[in-house]
């Protein structure tokens, strides 16, 4: 039996060592990219990590990141190795110095789906209190803290591999060596896309989108009564609302007004059923003084920001009510849900915006809709 558990003892010494020599020469031609080496010693998988003196820390992150993020339901999830770049760092117990890789190889890491799923739990019945039992005062009640199963999906190495549905769970970018050292990636599904409300053109009133103040969205009612009763967000309402003459050069007969120096952030959202270039034109009211746009609002397409829009000159009007369009500047649009954000105000150093009427969206084939488009 002695020799039995020797020779076990030894052959498992022995791994170790090997797996250690494979890793140094791995670290030693590039970080990682000796995949024939590491295979022919460990067949492509680290070893298990069961024991309490083998354990590996470290970080996994996206340095540069350019992943598709929305996606309907049914859609592949869409990850280009080629245009992220990930970064590890690790200790590993078994390399005598830190594991430091900047650009993570595509075959070194994959994904895994994992969602939580609350676990019913037998209700039970708190015993009686007898008449002649008193409830101290200081006696704490435990909230009861819910329980949850975590279901994980086997390792993708090839991202479109994963079918994305509504509910999924999250997808987590993993290291294939260190299973350890993951990531949770930022995606949302959501439902079928009604194609009969595509379109080449859309027009997108910011009167109706989505306006935040200091990040918190407001409310129909507050658009009607902020900032001020008589001159509020919207420009038709309040005991101060724009003339019907005033009214008639707008578009949609309305715009928002009276940012000032507040901390808004209006958000566009449209629906594109591909990844496209789609023609953007801004809708504004001019001021009694010539500006650069970019001095007004900061403008974001799923966060990137375009020189073409903050450059573009405006001139100087009379009033604050006379209609004006930026030049058309071409975007870039992904698949599912897109969004257009302006910030103006203290938290992006801009103030005194000039009003903001609408979008106006061109596309070059029936791509587009607003987010209704989903149902």
């Amino acid at each position: 039996m002695e020799n039995k558990e020797s020779k076990l003892t030894h052959g498992k010494k022995k791994a170790v060592k090997i797996a250690i020599q494979a890793s140094v020469i791995a670290l030693l031609i590039g970080g990682f990219t000796a995949n024939v080496v590491w295979a022919v010693y460990s067949d492509g998988e680290f070893a298990e990590q069961e024991d309490d003196e083998y354990k590996i820390t470290g970080l996994i992150k996206l340095s540069k990141e350019d992943y598709q993020t929305s996606y309907f339901d049914g859609d592949h999830f869409s990850f280009d190795k080629e245009k992220n770049v990930v970064s590890l760092v690790a200790k590993d117990p078994l390399i005598e110095n830190l594991v430091k890789i900047d650009d993570l190889p595509g075959p070194e890491y994959g994904f895994v789906v994992r969602k939580e799923i609350p676990v019913e739990s037998e209700v039970v019945e708190a015993p009686e209190q007898s008449a002649n039992e008193e409830q101290t005062s200081d006696e704490v009640i435990e909230p009861v803290q819910p329980e949850v199963k975590v279901e994980e999906s086997e390792f993708y190495l090839d991202a479109s591999s994963i079918v994305m549905h509504k509910d999924m769970g999250d997808i987590y970018l993993v290291s294939k060596r260190y299973r350890n050292l993951e990531v949770k990636l930022d995606t949302e599904v959501m439902g079928t896309l009604d194609e009969s409300k595509l379109s080449t053109s859309l027009v997108m009133e910011a009167e109706n989108a989505s306006v935040y103040q200091n990040d918190v969205l407001l409310s129909r009612e507050d658009l009607k009564t902020k900032p001020a009763s008589d001159k509020p967000f919207l420009s038709n309402e309040g005991t101060a609302p724009i003339t019907e003459d005033q009214a008639a050069g707008l578009s949609g007969n309305a715009c928002l007004r009276n940012f000032q120096k507040l901390s808004m952030t209006v958000e566009f959202e449209l629906v594109s059923v591909k990844e496209a270039m789609v023609d953007l034109v801004i809708d504004y009211c001019l001021r009694p003084s010539a500006s650069q746009f970019g001095s007004w609002y900061e403008v974001t397409v799923n966060g990137t920001k375009y020189e073409e829009i903050d450059n573009q000159e405006c001139p100087a009007g009379t009033g604050y009510y006379t209609p004006a369009k930026l030049s058309p500047v071409s975007i870039k649009v992904q698949r599912g849900v897109n969004r257009i954000i302006f910030k103006s105000g203290a938290h992006v150093n801009l103030s005194s915006p000039a009003n903001l009427d609408a979008i106006e969206l061109t596309a070059s084939e029936s791509i587009i809709a607003d987010k209704s488009a989903i149902i």
